[in-house]
């Protein structure tokens, strides 16, 4: 059961696209780098790992080492060094930062980060180049479908357009926002090649409303125009770029709409098809000449007409009155350009709206008139484009409209999904599917960090609500299978705010739907006492989970658990397991050292962890010796007074309470045995593999474990007599397994060593050698028939839980 929620519910590998694309966008590009680094440099040194296409792989990618992950020193540096446990770290630490590095760039520098690195992009660039001819040769990667193997070849074509020294990289030239834009849609476009050999164009590309916000937020505006669009782009182009949503610089707005409207023209020549644009330029003179100059005859009248001057009522009256005949005609974009002449903004506004049904037209038409953020634009949000997102439930677009008109506490409500009813002054509803998604809370940190927000609600309610959407980004991460990414955006204290909020009042209705989510006298908050406890026990749980991976690693953790009990040669897992346990307990003691420094987390705690993962696992023993390996001799005598007989269990004791568990495994097989009647259903049968499979289990464990620990506890001889006594007891479960089930091939394997009796002898000598052949093969003729039920009822489960939508 714990290896199936670990499959369905366990942390995403570093090198999975998500990880991956969530460093880039934080501008942690050089993270991803090292995790598509330790995924190629792990496949290079295991040519055994199968390139067939269609082929399951079992195998198992190792853990990436903290410090290689945080770019500090390399983890035999970090593991050599003496671990200072339980004892406060002060050097070395890094300068606290503020919380919107922490949420947007993980608590991680990113500039300084780019400037101190051990790297340098030359050498780099020589390594990614690599990276994509190692990953096309692989068909499966563990923990990755094919569609992702396709995103990670993507993924590493970006990092090759980053760290290109011979063309300078816009990627950073770009604020977080903005960054974060660039990279969905520059991912987009490089997937699409690898799919199907060839950029995507714009009309193919998905521009949402997550992505407008992203942009509106950026103070590079321009920038992205230039990087996303070509040097003549078509108003289909932009707009399904978002252009019309989120681009409010009025003076560069200005320049392309100019621009735009002369492609127009030049397009077909025809002066109609720029006139809407023009008129809203209040480039009439420039409008007038293109009409005069027309091959159309029925063109020629409108130079005339619009060589008038609009100031006057009758030309208005004129204007107005042709808009209606264009109405009628369906030519609705000329008449919306003769509403403006007519001075009837509004009208030309709702015509864009409704009947062209092109929502970003009359924004960008609106800006051109008055500027961002005036009285038509307000007017367009209210009445049309916000009733229209709530009612598809885009709570993205709902968010960036009312920033738009200004209602900066409700944008971040509607962000969350919040259905507000200002009759009872109390929220309706809640978007639970918000609280999953770690985009939202990073989000509400951005929008809580703005000045604008800080000036509407005041200093103290946005530090607040930072440090809430700061948590809901967090649980978000750890739900989406990312706890590294999200123990960076843990806050790393818990601040009090005492005295009133010296901001303004909040700008619109809300302040009774923000004060009940934030005020700090209500009984709901917790204690700042309290929610530090908790945030440290969050970090505790979320660090456990690299750690508890970690331990898999161990030589001998495949062949102690279940899942990896089927066939397996016994000499060949010992020869692999004596000379890797070195290494492993130095890779944990570094990373038990990354922890404490990067984030205060204490040792001992973790070790805690390892122990309760173990004990989960029915392997506390196990537990136990990771842990001596990890301690130093040095304080040893401080390591004793801090854990006195929990870290210290006499190792004889453990030794019999592994002995013990065995023995009741041996108990409850001859219940089950003795119980089984003689037709044998196959339910019982079912019930017999399982208590055989746990029993073979036990047998295995503390056989690997007296190899790997045992010459320190025992002496050689009693060594040698325990594992004859541990071989004997799995042949004696096989034999018995052959006969209950009544397999007949299995039991002529199994009494075949006996039957090499000599003559005149009382008793055969049996060699232990063959007896273990013995076993081997018979336990893939019994598993081969029964215990292949066990992995049917997992999928079943598995099946049933993906069919509930349970993330995976």
């Amino acid at each position: 059961m714990l290896q199936l929620a670990e499959m369905l519910c366990g942390p995403l590998p570093v090198y999975h696209p998500v990880a991956l694309l969530l460093n880039i966008y934080s501008g942690n590009w050089r993270r991803a780098c090292a995790a598509v680094q330790h995924l190629v440099e792990y496949l290079n040194s295991n040519p055994h790992v199968s390139c067939d296409e269609g082929r399951t792989h079992n195998h198992i990618i190792p853990q990436i080492p903290l410090s290689m992950l945080f770019d500090e020193q390399s983890s035999t540096e970090l593991g050599d060094k003496v671990l200072q446990w339980g004892q406060d770290v002060t050097s070395g630490s890094s300068a606290e930062v503020s919380q919107t590095n922490s949420i947007l760039s993980f608590g991680y520098n990113s500039e300084a980060n780019l400037s101190t690195s051990i790297y340098n992009s030359t050498s780099i660039k020589s390594e990614i180049s690599g990276f994509s001819e190692t990953l096309e040769k692989y068909h499966g990667i563990s923990g990755t479908t094919s569609m992702e193997r396709t995103q990670i070849l993507a993924i590493i074509d970006i990092l090759d357009e980053i760290t290109d020294s011979r063309r300078h990289s816009v990627y950073e030239s770009f604020d977080a926002p903005g960054r974060r834009f660039w990279v969905s849609v520059r991912f987009q476009q490089l997937h699409y090649r690898r799919r199907f050999g060839r950029l995507a164009t714009m009309e193919e590309l998905v521009v949402d409303s997550e992505l407008m916000g992203w942009a509106h937020h950026s103070d590079c505006q321009e920038n992205l125009c230039s990087s996303t669009l070509s040097d003549e782009p078509t108003w289909q182009e932009m707009r399904n770029l978002g252009v019309g949503f989120w681009f409010t610089d009025s003076m560069h707005l200005r320049k392309r709409m100019e621009k735009l409207a002369r492609s127009q023209y030049l397009k077909n020549k025809d002066p109609k098809d720029c006139a809407l644009l023009y008129i809203a330029l209040n480039r009439l003179q420039v409008l007038a000449g293109l009409f005069k100059i027309s091959r159309d005859e029925k063109d020629k009248p409108l130079a005339g007409f619009l060589s008038r001057s609009f100031q006057e009522e009758k030309n208005k009256a004129a204007a107005l009155k042709n808009a209606y005949v264009l109405m009628g005609r369906h030519q609705h974009e000329l008449a919306s350009a003769f509403f403006l002449l007519g001075g009837d903004p509004s009208s030309a506004i709702t015509v864009c709206a409704k009947n062209l049904g092109d929502e970003q037209l009359a924004l960008v038409i609106c800006r051109l008139i008055e500027g961002c953020g005036g009285p038509l634009e307000g007017h367009l949000i209210s009445k049309f484009l916000l009733p229209s997102a709530l009612e598809r439930g885009d709570h993205w677009l709902a968010s960036l409209l009312e920033w738009l008109n200004g209602n900066y506490s409700k944008s971040f409500l509607r962000l969350l999904g919040i259905k507000l009813d200002p009759l009872i002054e109390q929220v309706v509803s809640w978007n639970v599917a918000s609280f999953s998604d770690p985009k939202v809370g990073q989000y509400g940190v951005m929008l809580a960090t703005k000045t604008s927000m800080k000036n509407s609600i005041g200093e103290a309610k946005a530090s607040m609500l930072t440090r809430w959407a700061t948590a809901v980004s967090s649980i978000a991460l750890n739900r989406c299978g990312l706890p590294l990414e999200a123990l960076e955006c843990v806050p790393c204290s818990v601040g009090t705010f005492e005295g009133k909020d010296q901001g303004s009042i909040l700008d619109d209705g809300t302040d009774g739907f923000l004060h009940e989510i934030l005020k700090a006298d209500n009984s709901n908050w917790l204690s700042g006492e309290v929610a530090l406890y908790l945030e440290s026990n969050l970090q505790l749980s979320l660090a456990s989970q690299y750690i508890s991976n970690l331990i898999k690693e161990h030589p001998s953790w495949p062949y102690l658990m279940l899942t990896s009990s089927r066939v397996f040669d016994t000499e060949d897992r010992t020869c692999h397991c004596r000379p890797s346990v070195e290494n492993f307990q130095l890779k944990l003691k570094a990373g038990l050292t990354t922890f404490e420094r990067k984030y205060s987390l204490s040792p001992a705690l973790l070790m805690n962890m390892i122990l309760v993962f173990s004990y989960n696992n029915g392997l506390l023993f196990h537990g136990y010796h990771v842990l001596h390996g990890c301690i130093s001799q040095e304080h040893s005598h401080y390591t004793s007074a801090t854990f006195g007989s929990v870290l210290h269990p006499p190792l004889p004791q453990l030794f019999l309470n592994a002995v013990e568990e065995c023995e009741h495994f041996v108990a409850r097989y001859i219940v089950a045995c003795s119980i089984i009647p003689g037709s044998y259903p196959s339910s019982q049968l079912h019930a017999l593999s399982l208590y055989t499979e746990g029993l073979i289990c036990a047998v295995k464990s503390l056989r690997d474990v007296l190899k790997i620990y045992c010459p320190g506890i025992l002496s050689e001889d009693l060594s040698m007599k325990a594992s004859m006594v541990i071989e004997l007891t799995e042949y004696y479960v096989f034999l018995v397994s052959t006969w209950i089930q009544r397999n007949i091939r299995g039991l002529t394997l199994m009494i075949s060593p006996m039957l090499s009796k000599r003559e005149g002898e009382h008793a055969p000598e049996v060699d232990l050698k063959n007896l273990k052949s013995a076993c081997h093969k018979t336990r893939s003729i019994i598993y081969g028939s029964l215990g292949g039920l066990l992995w049917v009822s997992l999928l079943l489960v598995a099946t049933a839980y993906q069919m509930k939508n349970v993330p995976i």
